[in-house]
């Protein structure tokens, strides 16, 4: 029976933390894109997001490839757009992966 008891009391403790934590507004300011100086010598913060999207791979796995005249080249005209929802996944056997 003091177990249930202690039980109880710590879950209720719990519950009235949990919602006084979400009662609470605690916002964080961003900063406006205006006030934002230091772009590492980039004009623009499209230029700037271009070269962290050519530096970090992001190309690597989110750029489909089409096959180019000598070997598989990205395909800039669905850059950074996944893999295409109409096109299949190909079949795989099991047995072979493993």
């Amino acid at each position: 029976m003091k177990n249930i008891i202690i039980i109880s009391l710590g879950l209720s403790l719990i519950a009235v933390l949990g919602l006084s934590e979400c009662q609470q507004s605690s916002k964080t300011e961003l900063p406006e894109l205006n006030q934002i100086k230091d772009l590492n010598g980039f004009q623009t913060l499209e230029e700037f997001g271009k070269h962290l999207t050519l530096v970090s791979g992001c190309h690597d796995c989110h750029t489909t490839r089409k096959m180019g005249p000598n070997r598989p080249e990205l395909d800039m005209e669905l850059q950074l757009s996944g893999h295409p929802a109409a096109i299949p996944l190909p079949d795989l056997d099991r047995a072979d992966l493993e």
